[in-house]
């Protein structure tokens, strides 16, 4: 190792050593998440009138899968959003691109609860509402990746894990708070009422909330790490492809372990509540009511596993974790 990289390396095992990350760090940048899987969660929950309102058909199954495909469309965009963010944040800086990400979300979001629906606009409504979709998709790929990013370096290296697990505590609480704004809203209005236009209420009120998090986006500080790397002019010029030249094999593993997790995450929640429903013969608040308990316990399984992580080693969690959802997916 030359001594200019021996220098950098110093540098950054010290930024890392004397900073320490705030609350209100963590809390900034793991609110973004929050945001994001609250209008997941919505989607989810309302895709049957969201399919009825901007995809009018005669069968209102087909309205809902055309809703859901426009859903995983969206999602196809997240790599999209991740490389263009990842590349943003390695050249400009951590802190930049979350305010970036985290004012399309809450601009999209809010377009989305005051879009006029299909009977109003015509077909303008379904295509503004699949580019909302999209727009939501790349700056959500970029959100999630942002704030872990940015969560690991702000955080001394003996409680990295702990730190990062909560930008998954706040993707929890966002989909547990859409589970209980659907149960209040079916509490309190009508079926009707929810139909015609109580399913905009959390996407309205969703977008004020992100206009606070933008807003306290703005007074976050850069990562030491990068303000260290940027300082002595380490910054790589194009990342995106210095991953595929110098770390191939890393950038497999790291897809490989996503997809595992990530697959029965929203296997489980996003569809557990409709198996409930359909196969448990349960009522609808029943099944949210048991989705809720789930989420609850995850907001304390998830630091607990961060903590593990710190504790035993980031490899011995992993295996763990990948015993675990082999066994539950062969149960």
């Amino acid at each position: 190792m030359s001594n200019a990289l021996r220098d950098i390396e110093k540098r950054r095992n010290l930024a890392n050593n004397e900073h320490t990350i705030t609350k209100k760090q963590i809390l900034t940048a793991s609110l973004g998440n929050t945001l994001e899987w609250f209008d997941f969660g919505m989607f989810v929950y309302f895709a049957p009138i969201i399919g009825e309102k901007f995809f009018p058909s005669s069968d209102i199954s087909s309205a809902t899968r055309a809703a859901l495909t426009v859903f995983a469309v969206g999602f196809i965009c997240r790599p999209l959003g991740g490389i263009l963010f990842g590349h943003a944040g390695d050249t400009y800086g951590r802190a930049k691109t979350l305010r970036i990400s985290i004012l399309i979300i809450t601009l999209s979001t809010l377009c989305i609860g005051l879009l006029p629906d299909y009977q109003t606009i015509g077909i303008a409504a379904p295509i503004i509402f699949t580019m909302l979709r999209l727009l939501q998709g790349v700056s959500i790929g970029g959100e999630y990746s942002g704030v872990m990013i940015y969560l690991a370096e702000s955080a001394p290296p003996s409680r990295r894990g702990f730190v990062t697990s909560f930008a998954a505590t706040g993707a929890n609480i966002g989909f547990l708070g859409a589970t209980l704004a659907l149960f209040i809203l079916n509490n309190h209005l009508s079926k009707a009422e929810v139909n015609e236009w109580g399913w905009r209420i959390p996407f309205i009120l969703t977008s004020i909330i992100g206009s606070i998090i933008v807003y306290y986006r703005f007074k976050l500080k850069e990562t030491p790490i990068f303000s260290a790397l940027q300082h002595h002019h380490q910054l790589a010029r194009h990342p995106f492809l210095d991953v595929f030249n110098k770390a191939p094999t890393q950038l497999l593993k790291i897809i490989g372990l996503t997809s595992m997790g990530s697959a029965l995450y929203y296997l489980f929640f996003g569809y557990m509540p409709t198996y409930i429903k359909q196969y448990d013969s349960l009522n609808n608040d029943r099944a949210l009511e048991v989705q809720g308990f789930f989420l609850i316990s995850m907001l304390f399984i998830v630091p607990l596993a961060g903590m593990c992580g710190d504790y035993f080693g980031r490899k011995r969690v992993l295996i763990c974790t990948a015993i675990g959802i082999i066994r539950s997916c062969s149960v």
